[in-house]
């Protein structure tokens, strides 16, 4: 059990930065999408 909680915690340390990155990509993309909506408007 405590073998395996480890792993699965380096596992989420691992994933966190790819996450981040696809959270600030989508961030972009929804701010561009928003930008382009409004001069289009």
């Amino acid at each position: 059990m405590i073998q395996r909680s480890s792993a699965q915690k380096s596992i989420d340390r691992e994933n966190a930065p790819i996450q981040d990155q696809y959270f600030i990509f989508v961030l972009i993309i929804g701010y561009t999408l928003n930008g382009y909506y409004f001069v289009l408007r």
